[in-house]
């Protein structure tokens, strides 16, 4: 049972052809990439990426929120340690007198 080599390379190029038809509907008709590229989603996906949006929005604001208390308490942790600085040069400059004669 021998095949013609004619109806083989007609069999591979048929082969070929409904593939790369079938390709192309895939990357067009499809939801294939070229669908994702044009943006067209579906509403579930449009819904998700809205609260994924909202979500990432919700985060920045945190941060910076977050931000902002740190620099504050930076600002506080500064004015603590000037006040601890100078109670000890204070004290280091009245000498090593007890706390009673000091008072």
């Amino acid at each position: 049972m021998d095949i013609p080599p004619d109806a083989l390379g007609f069999a591979v190029v048929m082969a070929t052809l409904f593939g790369a038809a079938f390709g192309v509907k895939f990357l067009v008709w499809g939801k294939g990439p070229l669908r994702r590229l044009r943006g067209t989603t579906d509403p579930a996906t449009e819904d998700r990426i809205a609260e994924v949006e909202e979500r990432v929005r919700q985060l920045a604001d945190f941060v910076s929120e977050q931000s902002h208390l740190l620099e504050e308490y930076h600002e506080r942790l500064d004015f603590a340690e000037r006040m601890l600085t100078q109670r000890q040069l204070e004290e280091s400059k009245r000498g090593d007198q007890p706390a009673d004669e000091r008072a």
